[in-house]
This record gives structure tokens, sequence and C-alpha cells, in this order.
């Protein structure tokens, strides 16, 4: 990915590094747009405002892109409050209209953009629009800990497969943390199991996900595997 770096993945900080070397509203937009809501690049240039859509629950606003996939399909991509403010800005300074794209140019233009911008970051000069994908899956995952199965939604991503290279095998202390915080709400609610009177609990898409979160589970214990030893 970059030269002067060995890590797989932005961090945070490198990534919040990437944006303030953005010189225009359109640059700092595609970034965002990028690694904040996981666009790819060809994505990037068939948005529009109308495709902004803002959803209310529990007096919250939250927002949503309307991604054409160029197939006649689309895909709900969440928006975070913060960039969909942005994008309003940015078409009402450029006067976008409502079926007007946001980034009217090609998506290997929009990846020069990117190129461009990070050409301006000591450490970060090979950084490209994959690698700002990478960081929104990262991020998601890692940081935020979202659900694997909503990121895959919203990000696009054909299968949880996908998205192993971004998950780390859990440490052992994970794995006990995990454990005793179930163990914890089991004693809380009184022992009272998720399985009564013999059904299991179905939360609506465990029982049709089981067979990608298993392969998932799979391709994370082959990695696990494979990573070298690490020196004390």
């Amino acid at each position: 990915m970059r030269g002067e770096e060995t890590t797989e993945h932005l961090t945070t900080t490198e990534y919040e590094h990437l944006r303030r070397g953005t010189e225009t509203y359109r640059e700092d937009l595609v970034v965002a747009l990028a690694g904040r809501v996981g666009l790819r690049p060809s994505e990037l240039t068939r948005i529009c405002p109308a495709d902004l859509r803002e959803r209310e629950r529990d007096g919250k606003r939250f927002y949503f892109l309307s991604v054409p996939d160029g197939d006649g399909e689309t895909r709900e991509a969440y928006v975070p409050p913060d960039v969909a403010h942005d994008l309003r800005k940015f078409a009402k300074a450029n006067d976008v209209s409502r079926h007007d794209q946001f980034i009217a140019v090609s998506p290997r233009r929009v990846q020069m953009m990117v190129s461009d911008v990070a050409d301006r970051v000591d450490g970060l000069r090979d950084v490209t629009c994959r690698d700002l994908r990478k960081y929104f899956a990262w991020r998601c995952l890692v940081e935020e800990e979202i659900d694997p199965r909503v990121v895959q939604t919203v990000g696009g991503w054909k299968s949880l497969e996908s998205l192993a290279p971004y998950l780390d095998a859990p440490t052992t202390n994970a794995i006990i943390d995990a454990f005793e915080s179930r163990n914890q709400q089991s004693r809380r609610d009184g022992g009272r199991s998720d399985r009564r009177h013999g059904h299991r609990r179905d939360d609506g898409c465990a029982g049709s996900r089981r067979p990608e979160l298993l392969r998932c589970m799979n391709e994370l214990g082959k990695r696990s595997r494979r990573r070298p030893r690490r020196k004390m």
C-alpha cells in the first residue's frame, strides 16, 4: 500500500492526516466518501443529492445514500451526520441540482484526486481509493465494533469472507472478556437462557447467514495459523 509504511491499513490518525492534505472541498468530500462511507470510485461518480435520504428514530436523524451499482441495483450506505452535512453544503455551494452527480468526473479522475492528496502527505504518498475503503472496513469492524453483517451490507461486500482480512484473531484475554460478559449478563437475567421451551432465539438473519459466518470464522482461523510468532 505505502512505500514508507508496513501496516496493512490506514489508522484513524493517518486518515485524519490525509484529510488535512486536501486543498478543495471536492477533494475533502471524495476522501470522506471513500473513507467514512466506503464508496468505490465508480460509486462516487454516480451519487447525486436525490440519493441522500434521511431517517428518524427515537427523535434522532440518520442519513443514508442509495448507491447505484450500475446494473439497476442499489444499496443503502450509512452516512455519518457530519459527512451528510458536508454533502448538502457542497451541493448548495456548487449549484448541484437534485439529480446531478456530486462528483461529476470519471472514476479514474477520482483515483487521481486521491493520489494528488496523498502526494502532499509525508508517509502516505502511496494511499489509494482502495486503501480508503479498507480503512472504512477496519474502522467499522475494529474501532467501532460494528456487526460484520452490517458492514457487509452497507459497504457492498458480497460475502462475510471478504471482510476476514480486516479482522484480527482474538487474543486469549478478548475471548475471556467476551464469555465473562455473556456470563455476567446471564446472571443479571437470573440465569434465563436464550433457548426457551426447546426453541433457539431467532434474530431474523442468523440462520440464513450461518454458512457465511462459518466460512468467515474458518478464514480467520487460517490467517491465525499463518501468522508468524512475534518476538517478545
